[in-house]
């Protein structure tokens, strides 16, 4: 309940399962990032993953994941993008799937496509 905002939903999801496999529609709930933000603070995110590898580009380009530039595609990318509490995916395999979802030629940097 300190992550997920649609209590109700989860409620109904909930009723009557007692250690069984979650249900699809749990599976769809919204985590917003200010249920993330309320414990995790973004400053000491970014400068915590300064060297982090997890997004290196074909162009061996390397991003901080907690500190992309601001632009209108970023500012739509969510915490639930890259992290998860609830899949064993490794952030260093989703976290690269993301950033492709727009950098479609698994370049960051935006001039040489545009």
């Amino acid at each position: 309940m300190n992550c997920h905002d649609d209590a109700p939903e989860l409620t109904t999801v909930h009723t009557g399962i007692r250690n069984a496999k979650p249900t699809a529609e749990l599976m769809r709930t919204a985590v917003e990032n200010d249920a993330c933000t309320g414990c995790h603070d973004t400053a000491d995110l970014a400068d915590r993953t300064r060297d982090s590898i997890a997004l290196v580009d074909s162009n061996q380009t390397t991003m901080n994941p907690h500190a992309l530039p601001e632009n209108k595609g970023h500012s739509k990318i969510g915490c639930t993008d890259c992290h998860t509490a609830h899949e064993s995916t490794d952030v260093l395999e989703r976290a690269p799937q993301a950033c492709q979802n727009c950098h479609h030629a698994d370049i960051y940097d935006c001039e040489t496509c545009h």
